[in-house]
């Protein structure tokens, strides 16, 4: 194994034993959270976190994926002008973002406040993802910061932020308000705990990029005072089709949920499902958490015409993400009763759903470098035409399958649109890059 093989090993080293320590935390989390809240509203915290997720998406406008790209390309050259320019685009282009999507929230909440007074709707009977979504201008604002971390290669404190801390965060506050109030969770209490949780994280980040990144930390205290005027035709366009892109994936990674939510005839089916996405997570957090380490170094690859240094470090990734891919899947269908038995005895319903979610996740992540290589080779367009027709074949198999096999309807329903596009994807990148997704 050559010394550049065994740099790449050990970096994906540190990345999946962050990945351990964020499903542990993820996996911990929901099942507290089962056992301490109604089956129904355990389902709805499940719909709302990924509605605020989903919202934080829109917010950032695709410049959490585009500064893997830009910031990557220009942190190199020898003047910073370019860098600092395109973060203070960055901050502007953000900024405005989020001011209009805390107006539109006090409209909303108005008009919620409005439905209350005229005792048409009062407050507790809106869905709790209505007031989840109070938290993700602040979502928006660690995900950014987590962004800015892995552009400057610190995939592992990236990660950490982004995949781990943000629900040992919420674990740690959950159990220790129950605790103190010695009582059933309602929903004042998760709308306090996900909003303190990504506050303080917020600041945690900030706080230690200062310690442990002072080049990202000067560049970004340069970028807030920097006069230029910046051209960000090219900037913000790229930046629209990553959104556009990452709001699709958003949409499909919450459609699932939400069909059952809308269509299930069971309430507690939500429960079930989202124990089931919970559990077969593992495998998603595994490919994602590795596909973070290959997305910032595809940008500098391609602009130094290193092809095959390319698809080396593609190789080494996708074999890395495949030998545990398996090893977690077969670990987790082997278990699959006992951990849905973890949530309560009702979740062993869900089963087969799980297996079905585990060997499509794990089939997926053997072909989901193709979508990340081309998002950073310029190629935004055909992998959102991808992309919209696996959301709208998931909308329609899904609201079939929910409606004639229920859960096996809506498991079956999100493997086969998944395994489309990145087979897909994966043609695509043979044909026009002329590289394999291993």
């Amino acid at each position: 194994m050559t010394k550049k093989a065994l740099g790449h090993y050990r970096s994906l080293l540190s990345l999946i034993l962050v990945a351990a320590m964020s499903y542990l935390a993820i996996y911990l989390l929901n099942l507290f959270l089962a056992n301490h809240l109604s089956e129904a509203l355990y389902g709805d915290f499940s719909v709302g976190l990924k509605a605020s997720i989903f919202a934080s998406t829109f917010i950032l406008l695709g410049t959490n994926v585009s500064n893997n790209k830009f910031f990557q390309e220009y942190r190199h050259e020898p003047n910073h002008d370019k860098l600092h320019t395109y973060l203070k685009w960055n901050f502007s282009f953000l900024r405005k973002s989020i001011m209009i999507s805390l107006s539109l929230m006090i409209l909303f909440s108005a008009a919620i406040a409005f439905l209350h007074l005229s005792k048409i709707k009062i407050i507790s009977e809106h869905h709790l993802a209505i007031y989840l979504l109070w938290a993700s201008p602040i979502m928006a604002m660690s995900l950014f910061i987590s962004s800015l971390y892995k552009s400057n290669r610190h995939y592992f404190l990236s990660s950490l932020f982004q995949n781990f801390m943000c629900y040992f965060i919420m674990l740690v506050l959950f159990v220790g308000l129950a605790l103190i109030i010695n009582s059933d969770l309602s929903s004042i209490h998760i709308l306090s705990v996900v909003f303190i949780s990504f506050l303080f994280l917020l600041t945690l980040q900030i706080f230690i990029m200062k310690k442990t990144s002072p080049f990202l930390f000067k560049a970004i205290r340069t970028a807030l005072f920097f006069k230029a005027k910046f051209s960000e035709k090219n900037w913000r366009t790229t930046s629209l089709f990553l959104l556009a892109n990452s709001v699709i994936f958003q949409a499909v990674c919450m459609m699932d949920l939400l069909l059952v939510e809308l269509i299930h005839h069971n309430e507690n089916a939500i429960g079930w499902y989202a124990a089931v996405l919970t559990i077969s997570g593992t495998n998603w957090l595994i490919e994602n958490t590795l596909n973070g380490y290959l997305g910032p170094q595809i940008s500098s690859f391609i602009k130094h015409d290193q092809k095959a240094e390319l698809q080396d470090t593609i190789n080494h990734v996708t074999y890395a993400k495949m030998a545990l891919l398996t090893i977690s899947s077969f670990l987790l269908i082997f278990f699959s009763k006992n951990l849905l038995g973890h949530f309560g005895p009702s979740y062993v319903a869900a089963e087969v759903p799980l297996i079905i979610n585990i060997v499509a996740s794990m089939l997926s992540g053997f072909f989901s470098a193709s979508a990340v290589t081309m998002v950073y080779t310029g190629h935004e367009k055909s992998l959102m035409t991808f992309s919209l027709f696996q959301f709208f074949l998931l909308v329609f198999l899904g609201s079939i399958g929910l409606y004639f096999f229920g859960l096996l309807g809506i498991a079956l329903a999100g493997a086969v649109s998944s395994l489309y596009k990145l087979i897909r994807c994966s043609y695509y990148m043979k044909k026009e890059l002329g590289l394999y997704p291993w």
